[in-house]
């Protein structure tokens, strides 16, 4: 039980006391309990309510915590849009947030390109024309290859080799975006509106090459504070 809780229902005994002949048996400290009592109970109401009662406060001079990124945005992959520049066999779950692209070995080894494309949904509803919430893009994970006993990223880095080399932009959609380094954002995204996005990711086909067969390497990104996957499986 919270203190302003603890403090409404001292409130209300006091109050009852103020009440009773019996308990109070002077008038006038009758009357100051009735006032005390009153007092506490409105100070615990007004701020602190009766959450043992389901009663909610009636103000509030806390903050609210701010809200999870998928409550604001939904994402999916868009099978029309992913692909890879090898042959494969494609395979998307259900909830069409992992896709797995399956190739034989061949195809493995010269792999260079993974574009996806995803489908980011505003679904904030706050009242204002746009959202006021921020939607990024960025990476989450990059799988290893062991090569000659090290683990090594799929991935080509920039030339300088301060990131992964992933470029992103916008097919379609109400935003405006910008790339920070590996990072995608916009902040002005349009309540129930719909962007497609395109996340390129070179693949070191030297690193790739060493895959065995049966292996697996994953891509993870995070759109709009949902994670996407991507399996890269050599049959």
């Amino acid at each position: 039980m919270a203190l302003l809780e603890i403090l409404a229902v001292a409130g209300i005994l006091i109050l009852l006391a103020g009440f009773s002949k019996k308990l109070v048996k002077e008038a006038k400290f009758r009357k100051y309990a009735k006032y005390a009592g009153g007092f506490f109970v409105a100070i615990g109401l007004i701020f602190g309510g009766y959450a043992f009662a389901g009663v909610p406060a009636l103000l509030t001079t806390a903050p609210g915590g701010a809200p999870a990124g998928a409550s604001l945005w939904d994402a999916v992959w868009d099978t029309s849009t992913s692909d890879t520049d090898r042959s494969e066999t494609e395979v998307i779950s259900v909830d069409q947030r992992t896709i797995t692209y399956i190739m034989a070995d061949a195809q493995v080894d010269g792999l260079g390109d993974v574009l996806m494309g995803a489908v980011l949904v505003n679904k904030n509803t706050d009242g204002d024309g746009d959202s006021r919430y921020a939607a990024v893009v960025t990476q989450d994970f990059v799988g290893t290859v062991i090569v000659s006993g090290v683990a090594t990223p799929v991935a080509n880095y920039t030339t300088d080799r301060s990131r992964f080399n992933v470029a992103y932009s916008e097919d379609s959609g109400p935003g405006t975006w910008t790339q920070i380094f590996d990072r995608f954002e916009s902040g002005d995204q349009t309540m129930g509106g719909t962007s497609a996005l395109s996340l390129d990711l070179p693949i070191d086909p030297a690193v790739a090459d060493d895959l065995p067969a049966g292996g697996t390497f994953e891509l993870r990104y995070i759109v709009g504070g949902v994670s996407l996957k991507v399996i890269i499986s050599e049959s």
